[in-house]
């Protein structure tokens, strides 16, 4: 019976343990010469159809919710947690929520000291400047689409 860790072989052939060396194989990683004209596979990053690029315009054009206002240029958010899990809206751990539940915030609101993607976390900022779901009511309203429906699509 043989007994393997990082450095050594125990063998175990009825006459007592024995420990040997493993040699360490000849494995050499690839430098940049080598692998020049080699395609690197990396995956592929689904493109969005023309109908949300124009869904973004759209919710960029018409700025951040009443009460969201911040400085800095406008950015997307997906909203995620808290409001959103309580009206139902959940994602799994490591999953990025629906492209059509997305609101335009200021750069320092969304990922700045203040923001809700920075240093202050989606509860507490919620509390002093208003909840995701309220924002994404009012995005729906003034856009008129229904932004939840389109979300389960």
């Amino acid at each position: 019976m043989n007994y393997h860790n990082s450095t050594f072989k125990i063998n175990d052939n009825g006459q007592g343990l024995k420990r040997t060396q493993l040699k360490r194989s000849a494995f050499k990683r690839p430098s940049y010469d080598d692998i020049k004209g080699y395609k690197i596979k990396t995956k592929a990053r689904a493109r969005r159809s023309p109908e949300l690029v124009a869904h973004f315009d759209r919710v960029i054009q018409l700025g951040p919710p009443p009460g969201m206002e911040g400085s800095g240029r406008l950015t997307i958010h997906h909203c995620h947690s808290g409001s959103m899990s309580d009206n139902g809206y959940h994602r799994g751990v490591s999953q990025k929520p629906s492209d059509w539940l997305v609101i335009a915030l200021p750069e320092d609101l969304h990922t700045g000291s203040l923001g809700i993607d920075g240093g202050m976390g989606v509860l507490t900022w919620e509390k002093q400047f208003g909840t995701q779901y309220e924002a994404l009511e009012w995005v729906s309203y003034r856009l008129a689409v229904n932004v939840f429906d389109k979300s389960k699509e």
